[in-house]
Parts: C-alpha cells; sequence; structure tokens
C-alpha cells in the first residue's frame, strides 16, 4: 500500500519569511538568532529568498551570510562571485581570497574571473598582482578598476602610487571625473592644499564634463581645511540638482552631525533617491542626529526600524547612542556587540575612543581600547580624524615624544587638515617663538575660516555706546539673553574686581534684562549696550558678535570674555593680590592669555536658590574632576563635576576668560578655546553659577529656544532631573572655601614668578 511521504515542517527561517513581507532583518528579534536561523538552513529556495529580502534593502551582513551558507549548500558562481565582491567591500579579503580561490573556473567568464582577482588582491594589499589581473579585465570596464586600485592604494596608505595610477588614469580618460576626483585625493593628501588646487585646475576637463565629480573633489579639499559649513552648501546644492548622487550623500551624511551642518544639508539628504537600498542610510542620519541633540528616547525608539533595514547600521547607532553618555560599561558593549555582529569599519571603535578621551585616563577599560585603535590603522591612512584620536591619545597621557614621532609619520598633505594642523601647532609651540606661533595660527585662521569668524551675521547694532576709550581700561565683553537674574551681581562683581567698562550683547531679552542694561549706561556708564536679535546659534553661540566687539574696542587692552554666570578667581586673590597686580605680572612675564577651569558653584537642593542671596546659597563644589592637556589653546580638557554627574554630558569646562586682545586673536567655535596666544604660567578658575534663580524656567525656555550647542543638548539633558526636591549635593561635595582651597585642589595653579612678585 502507497502512502504520500510528509513534507517536513518548515524551518524557522522559512517559516518567518512566509509570516511576514519585512525586510530579512526584520524577521529575527536579535541578529544571533537571525543568523543562527541561516547557518542551520539547508533549503536552497528559502535561502534565496531570503537573500532577495536582503538585497532589496542593501542590508550587507544579511547579503554575505545568506550567499555564504548557499555557498555552503548549494553554490552557484554567480552568487559566489557576488559574495566574493561583497567580502572585498567590507575587507575582508583574506576570505574573499581563500573563495575566490575554490570557485568552479567554468562558471564564470574569463573577464569577471579577472575582476574578482583584482579585487581580492586590492582586498590584502597586494596592489602588483591586482595591477595584473586588472590588465585581463575588458578595457570597456578596466578604467573603474583602476581607480577603485588607486582609491584602495590612498585608504592604505600608498599615496605615490595611487597619485601616478589616478594621473594616468586622467592621462588616458580625460572624462573620467571619479578619476580626477582620486587624483585630487592623493594630491591633497601627500602635497598638501595648494597641490590639490592645482590637481583640480589640471582635471578641469573632467569636472566640467562631470559636475558631480567636481562638486566631489571641492568638498574633499573644503572639509579637508575644516570649512564644514562651506561644504555642506556646496553640497546641498549638488544634491538638490542631481538626488541620486551617491557619492555625494555619502560626503553630505557625515556632515549630517555637525552642529554647524545647514539645515539644507539634512533637508537634501532627506529628498535623495535611490530607493530601499537608500532607507537605512536615511534611518540611521536621523538617529545620529537625535542622539547628538540628547534626544535619546527618540533615538532609541528608532533602532528597530533601523536594524530591520541594516544590521550593521543598527550596531553603528547603538554605538553612537552609548558613547553619547556617561555609562562606560554600556558604550564598551555596544562596541562588543558590534565586533560580534562583523561590522567591518572603525566607525565603532573611533567613536569609542573618543568616547574614552574624555574619560580619566586610567580607566581599565584602556586595555581593550587601544588594540582597537591601533588595529584600524591598516585601512584609516587617509583619515584625519584617526590620527587626531591617536595623537590625542599621546597628547593627553603627556607623551609629546611619541606624539611628535607620529606626526613626523604622516605625509605634508595630511599634517596640513584642520585639527591635524592644530595639533602640530600644540607640540611646536614651546619651540616657537611668539611670532611664528601666531604666524602659524594666523595661516590655520585664514584656511579653516572658523564660523565664530565667518558666521553670516550681521554686527551688533549699538544701543549705547558709552565708552570713552581710556587707556589701559580693563574691558568685559558678554551676551545675555534673559539674564535679568544675574546682571546686577555680574556688573557689581567685575566692577569690583577692577574691570572699568562693559560692553554686553543683548539677544532679544524680554524679561527686562535689556531695559535695565540701557538705565545703567544711561546713569551711571560703565556699560555699552548692543542689540542683535538674530540667531544665537547661526552666530557661532554669540562669539561671532564677540570677536566683533573685541576686535574694535578691546585691541590692546586687557578683556574678558565670560558669561553672565561666571565669576573669575585667581591665585591669592584671598590674600589680597588684585587684578591690577595679576595685570602687572602678566605684562612683565609677555602673557597674552589667563586659562581657567569652569568650577560649577551650587546649592544643596534646587530648592535653597530661593534664599535672600542665591549666589551664597551657592557655596558647593565638587572634588571629582580630572584634568588633561588638550591641542587648542588654553590646552587644557576638564571632565566630572555636578552638571556631568547630572546629565551624563561631558560639558566643555575650559576656557580662557581673560586675553590681552590683539587684532589677529580670536575665539573660536564657542568662547572655551582661542587662536595661539602665549599662555600665562598660572591658571585661574570661572565659578559657574548655573544653579541660581528660576533654573527651570531658563532650561525649559533654551530647550524650546534651540539656539545651544546641538539645538540646547546640555538643556535637554538637565531638563528631566529638576524639581524643587532635587538634591544637587553628593559624597563628592564640599563648602567652598576661596582660591587657597582650589590651590590646594590642583584646580588653579600658581608660579614662582607670581608667588614671588606678589610675594
Amino acid at each position: 500500500m502507497f502512502r504520500k511521504r510528509p513534507h517536513p515542517p518548515p524551518s524557522g527561517l522559512a517559516r518567518r519569511l512566509a509570516e511576514s513581507a519585512q525586510p530579512l532583518g526584520a524577521l529575527g528579534p536579535s541578529g544571533p538568532e537571525l543568523a543562527e536561523m541561516i547557518g542551520a538552513e539547508t533549503d536552497p529556495a528559502t535561502l534565496r529568498e531570503a537573500m532577495r529580502r536582503a538585497d532589496t534593502v542593501g542590508d550587507d551582513r544579511w547579503r554575505i551570510a545568506t550567499r555564504q551558507r548557499l555557498h555552503e549548500t548549494d553554490p552557484r558562481p554567480q552568487e559566489q562571485a557576488e559574495l566574493v565582491q561583497l567580502l572585498c567591500q567590507t575587507r575582508q579579503g583574506a576570505r574573499a581570497e581563500a573563495i575566490r580561490e575554490a570557485l568552479d573556473p567554468r562558471g564564470l567568464s574569463e573577464d569577471r574571473r579577472a575582476q574578482l582577482a583584482a579585487l581580492t588582491a586590492m582586498a590584502v594589499g597586494d596592489f602588483d598582482r591586482s595591477a595584473q589581473h586588472i590588465a585581463d579585465i575588458n578595457p570597456d570596464a578596466r578604467h573603474h578598476f583602476e581607480n577603485e586600485l588607486a582609491t584602495t592604494q590612498i585608504l592604505r596608505g600608498d599615496l605615490e602610487g595611487a597619485l601616478a595610477r589616478a594621473c594616468a588614469l586622467v592621462e588616458a580618460k580625460p572624462d573620467f571625473g571619479r578619476a580626477a576626483v582620486t587624483a585630487v585625493r592623493a594630491r591633497l593628501l601627500r602635497d598638501g592644499r595648494a597641490a590639490a588646487r592645482d590637481q583640480q585646475a589640471a582635471c578641469a576637463h573632467a569636472f566640467t564634463r562631470d559636475p558631480d565629480a567636481a562638486t566631489e573633489a571641492e568638498a574633499l579639499i573644503l572639509l579637508h581645511l575644516g570649512r564644514h559649513r562651506e561644504a555642506g552648501e556646496i553640497l546641498a546644492r549638488a544634491l538638490q540638482r542631481n538626488p541620486g548622487a551617491t557619492r555625494l550623500q555619502a560626503q553630505a551624511m557625515g556632515l549630517v552631525h555637525s552642529e554647524i551642518a545647514t539645515e539644507r544639508v539634512r533637508g537634501a539628504l532627506e529628498t535623495c533617491a535611490g530607493g530601499p537600498a537608500r532607507a537605512g542610510d536615511k534611518v540611521f542620519s536621523r538617529i545620529a542626529i537625535l542622539a547628538a541633540r540628547a534626544e535619546f528616547a527618540q533615538a532609541r525608539a528608532m533602532l528597530e526600524e533601523l536594524r530591520a533595514l541594516s544590521d550593521w547600521g543598527y550596531h553603528t547607532a547603538c554605538v553612537q547612542i552609548a558613547c553619547q553618555t556617561h555609562d562606560v560599561d554600556t558604550a564598551l558593549q555596544a562596541v562588543r556587540n558590534a565586533r560580534d555582529a562583523g561590522v567591518w569599519h572603525g566607525g565603532p571603535a573611533l567613536s569609542l575612543e573618543a568616547f574614552m578621551l574624555t574619560r580619566p585616563l586610567d580607566h581599565p577599560v584602556w586595555a581593550e581600547v587601544r588594540p582597537m585603535q591601533l588595529a584600524l590603522e591598516t585601512w584609516e591612512h587617509a583619515n584625519p580624524g584617526y590620527w587626531v584620536q591617536r595623537l590625542r591619545y599621546h597628547i593627553a597621557h603627556d607623551q609629546l615624544a611619541e606624539a611628535r614621532a607620529l606626526m613626523v609619520r604622516l605625509p605634508k598633505g595630511l599634517r596640513e587638515a584642520h585639527d591635524l594642523h592644530a595639533i602640530a601647532l600644540y607640540l611646536e609651540r614651546d619651540r616657537m617663538d611668539n611670532a611664528a606661533l601666531r604666524r602659524g595660527w594666523a595661516r590655520q585662521v585664514a584656511e579653516s575660516a572658523p564660523f565664530a569668524v565667518t558666521a553670516p551675521t550681521a554686527p551688533p547694532a549699538p544701543v549705547a555706546l558709552t565708552w570713552t576709550g581710556g587707556k589701559g581700561d580693563v574691558l568685559l565683553f558678554a551676551v545675555v539673553q534673559n539674564g535679568m537674574e544675574y546682571l546686577p551681581w555680574l556688573m557689581d562683581y567685575y566692577r569690583t574686581l577692577g574691570v572699568d567698562h562693559a560692553f554686553i550683547v543683548d539677544n532679544g531679552s524680554t524679561d527686562g534684562g535689556f531695559e535695565w542694561l540701557r538705565a545703567r549706561a544711561e546713569s551711571v556708564g560703565d556699560v555699552s549696550l548692543f542689540s542683535q536679535t538674530g540667531s544665537f546659534r547661526n552666530a557661532a553661540h554669540g562669539v561671532a558678535w564677540t570677536n566683533h566687539l573685541m576686535q574694535r574696542f578691546g585691541v590692546g587692552h586687557w578683556c574678558f570674555h565670560v558669561d553672565m554666570d561666571e565669576a573669575f578667581v585667581f591665585p591669592g586673590m584671598d590674600e589680597g593680590r588684585t587684578l591690577p597686580d595679576l595685570l602687572a605680572y602678566l605684562d612683565a612675564t609677555g602673557a597674552e592669555s589667563v586659562p581657567a577651569f569652569m568650577l560649577d558653584i551650587y546649592p544643596g537642593t534646587l530648592n535653597d536658590q530661593h534664599s535672600a542671596d542665591p549666589f551664597a546659597a551657592s557655596d558647593l563644589i565638587d572634588t571629582d574632576y580630572a584634568f588633561a592637556p588638550y591641542e587648542l589653546p588654553p590646552h587644557t580638557f576638564a571632565i566630572g563635576g555636578l552638571r556631568a554627574r547630572m546629565t551624563g554630558q561631558t560639558p566643555l569646562m575650559t576656557k580662557a576668560p581673560l586675553v590681552r586682545m590683539r587684532q589677529d586673536l580670536f575665539f573660536l567655535s564657542n568662547n572655551h578655546f582661542h587662536t595661539g596666544a602665549r599662555m600665562a604660567d598660572l591658571s585661574a578658575a570661572l565659578l559657574h553659577y548655573k544653579f541660581v534663580g528660576d533654573l527651570r524656567r531658563r532650561v525649559d525656555e533654551q530647550v524650546a529656544r534651540g539656539e545651544h550647542f546641538m539645538g540646547g543638548r546640555f538643556y535637554r539633558s538637565l531638563q528631566p532631573h529638576l524639581s524643587e526636591e532635587t538634591r544637587l549635593s553628593s559624597e563628592s561635595s564640599v563648602r567652598y572655601e576661596g582660591p587657597r582651597q582650589l590651590l590646594e585642589m590642583n584646580y588653579i595653579s600658581s608660579s614662582t614668578g607670581w608667588d614671588r612678585w606678589c610675594g
């Protein structure tokens, strides 16, 4: 008697595919489970359906995994060739080479075999062998592989070979815009901006024929110089003209997280063409923006949408979110998860390293982070950001000899990259005279066009200009917005300290502060009032306005550049030493800038701020701060304190609030750093009275305005933690006693010269 054989039950993968039409990445509750289902699948039809879904959205992890499993269970030469190509694209050269060598040569054309041989040789760094195989490729396609080889040589540090190959290719095919871009890139990294401009001119024919290539080359140079806003503008215009330009999309993607990136860049990316395979990039971009703005709940809510489209994008985004918090263990685990998932690029490791550079330098996680950093070098030769972090590691650990040796290894053009040039000036500052240091920073400003110097904003308009131009006057510059709770205290404090006149820009106050300042200017005459109601953010958070006023009125004077909630204190101040004493000493020693640490000073609870004197009620400071050297003047980075404890963020707490103003001295993207100046041999502090008055109202107001760094990132992080009973004190809190206490805590520093001068 005959019986039908029962069909085997569907596998887990087949069942999931049958139950849902979603992308492959959405079918497993986790990446490991989906990887296990693919690895256990034996039915070729099921695997090919899974492969099709992964291909549709461009999810490379599962595109590779499904082809790998088909290679093991039902090999077809075309799918194997696709697997080899994907492995080469994701820098898995040895694995690609092994699969290529096992291919049945009868299943592929001779041309296709030559292409795969060229790609695998590239991926393992055998450039000569790759070139030999490229010679066997059909002439109609050969130039694309030649350009790919030159690009790979750039990534792996062979700039000489890359430049020779790209230039030969441009000469042979003068209309090939992508080769022209490669030639400009190689010349830029090897020889610098001027040589890159010459190369750009030599490739004018190719760029005329290919406007997208022309934009890509120009953006490369602008980004190298640190001109992110200009690069963003030309990329936005090009993407509006051609929304399908994927290479320009990739460049623009690197800018969406930037504080000064225009909304036009983000808008252009949102409207870009590309179909489902680009959807993951768009979701990733949105998550990265939200994380940078500390909108973590919204960012996390989008993670599952991203995981359905790109598993590696999902893991990279998890790392970015984790590295915006204060939790080292979470950040490290996210990087481990990304590594276990096979994320092939250096993004997660670089994010973790940048995160760790804002944590204590003796943290045990460095033992795992440092090898990750060094392992990236093979493919990161052309990435200035990689070398910046390598050098910052050495600088932070006071390993200046190692940093200088590493800098010397880099090609001339790479050393000229914006952030690397600033580090070079730092490493050589002790070997330079002041004139050479100033020339170096003048070049840095001219080439990078810092936003605080070039922001497209009108100068503040004078409302009451009462300064009579007294020679030797000590001046103060500040930008305020709804600061009535601070203004009387600010003026009294600095007038008592020894400031002769204040220049204050009001940014559209509605709390009576503008009227108070105008009345004081008219009655007392110790303040000049200016008005600028435009965007605080688009003026580099007001620094562009302050730079303008300091250049106009402050040159030749000692000038304070402070926020309205900061009180300057210095060594010896509580022992009878005065601001005139300090300034006389600075002039005698040739100093031009005093570094200062911004020290949060606060009440025990927010309820205490309602006392008769809220400034007196703020009398606690923290003992948990740590410091490390940094390349930008005033050359120190600080971590710790109340705001870090409350928000999980690492706010910038280093400033240079007191400078002898010169025509070529500028504050940079914020008022924490400035261009080169001779630093004093002592340091001061700014007592930061953030937790005074109606803090909750001010925080809500600034979140709504969205004008502060990354749309009010700090205020948004602080907002959930504020209530009348919020306890601000902790086990690291102590009573503030005065500058002598700060000296003993190593928060400020004196010097033998200053001690003798005042002794």
